[in-house]
């Protein structure tokens, strides 16, 4: 009975090894999962109270690199505009399920189907857009200035320095030297960017700016990796202040 039972685990050790093998080649990452960034309680959608109108979260520097090390490389935000508000929550709520149902593929789904685009900035135009940091930071970041005089500025901060202003995706065609910019003269429905209104004939008083983080790396072949999203709320803009 011995010489089977060495067989046996003969067979079984193969089948592993085999199995490993085409896990591999088939280019599936089993073992390399990025942590996501976490939001802050703050929440940005205030319409009546101005300074609140930024948002807030912290990378997951410090678990990533403990986790995979040099797999890990950053952190990107995404956004889209709504002209209207219920579109806007809509769509956050079908994201948000497919996150929670399929968070290995949230990206895909929020770029494709729901046509997200990266956040850029006037100093910042390569992903990611944050890059990797030694331990976890706090990004922060507004579309408008607040305050007579200014008080808090419109701009991206990660870790309290300022990271530029914040710039919609490099793939907009800048048909003015402004028109990449988060303001309400430069915003229109037909941009790439743009969700139009589902309802014809109503008065949208604001433009919604919904936001969402992901950790991002690659592999030793560039397969890119991402975490699940991060939810990061939603920014009006008055379209006639």
């Amino acid at each position: 009975m011995q010489p089977v039972q060495l067989d046996y685990k003969r067979y079984i050790f193969l089948l592993c090894v085999l199995g490993s093998m085409l896990l591999t080649s088939c280019g599936i990452q089993s073992f390399i999962y990025l942590e996501k960034p976490q939001r802050s309680g703050h929440d940005p959608s205030n319409i009546t109270d101005l300074s609140a109108r930024y948002c807030q979260f912290a990378t997951a520097d410090t678990q990533n690199l403990a986790a995979v090390g040099d797999y890990f490389r950053g952190t990107e935000i995404y956004y889209r505009i709504y002209e209207r508000k219920n579109d806007c929550e809509n769509d956050r709520s079908q994201i948000n399920q497919y996150n929670d149902d399929n968070p290995f593929s949230a990206v895909q789904y929020l770029e494709t189907t729901k046509r997200y685009y990266r956040l850029e900035t006037t100093t910042i135009s390569t992903r990611p857009l944050i890059g990797r940091q030694s331990s976890s930071v706090t990004v922060r970041f507004r579309l408008q200035d607040y305050g007579t005089p200014v008080t808090d500025p419109v701009q991206l901060r990660v870790a309290g320095s300022p990271q530029g202003i914040p710039l919609r995706d490099s793939r907009i065609p800048n048909t003015t030297n402004t028109k990449r910019n988060f303001d309400r003269n430069d915003i229109a429905v037909g941009d790439a960017d743009v969700q139009q209104a589902s309802v014809s004939g109503g008065a949208e008083e604001y433009w919604c700016v919904n936001f969402y983080a992901v950790s991002y790396g690659y592999t030793d072949t560039f397969t890119t990796l991402y975490s699940a999203l991060e939810y990061l709320g939603y920014i009006f803009i008055e379209k006639n202040p």
